[in-house]
């Protein structure tokens, strides 16, 4: 009984340690712009891995400057789930940023999707992506960037989608930065093949 009711006391005095620890797990460094930051956290996260996406939040400072969380990852390819929960003691989630490996295959690493714009439509964040096949970095501004890049969903996913009134359109955003990519990297590159081609384009 001691024994149960110790872990019972354990378990509960994490998850009260977890709730109370609203401290967002942030990089030191801080950025005049969020361009700038932007740029540090794909960088970083590329430095991390060319095959998994990474990602994080940019967060508006207390003295008029920016910082970015340590970045995530889910150990998926072609996704990767963010945490947008970090508005703490006066600091704001103001953008969010993620990479595309260079995997033809699994997406467009070169196009933001329909899931990453609406997230950012939803939560209203600036979304800033870098395509591991070149080290562009590109931006994408909810409500102002246009959705120009369309799939071939078929008609019963595009009608479920108008009565939800979900945005299957993806976007090219606009390029507004590099990363430096190692000329090693990316080692899993791939030719486009019958996966990309069904959704309508090349990738390239």
């Amino acid at each position: 009984m001691r024994t149960i009711l110790a872990v019972l006391l354990m378990l509960t005095a994490t998850a009260v340690r977890a709730d109370d620890d609203v401290s967002p797990d942030l990089k030191p460094e801080y950025y005049d712009t969020m361009l700038q930051a932007a740029v540090a956290g794909l960088q970083l996260s590329y430095d991390r891995s060319n095959a998994y996406e990474y990602g994080g939040v940019i967060v508006s400072t207390t003295n008029g400057k920016f910082r970015i969380s340590d970045p995530e990852t889910s150990y998926r390819g072609d996704g990767v789930q963010i945490d947008y929960d970090n508005d703490y003691a006066g600091y704001q989630v103001v953008a969010t940023y993620h990479t595309h490996p260079c995997l033809p295959y699994s997406h467009w690493p070169a196009v933001f999707s329909d899931g990453d714009a609406n997230s950012d439509t939803q939560v209203g964040t600036v979304g800033y992506m870098a395509d591991l096949c070149s080290g562009v970095v590109r931006q994408f501004i909810p409500g102002v960037t246009p959705r120009d890049m369309h799939w071939n969903v078929g008609p019963a996913a595009e009608q479920i989608a108008a009565t939800l009134g979900v945005d299957l359109s993806g976007a090219h955003g606009e390029a507004v930065g590099d990363i430096v990519l190692n000329p090693k990297l990316p080692v899993l590159q791939e030719i486009p093949g019958p996966k990309t081609k069904a959704r309508g384009l090349n990738c390239w």
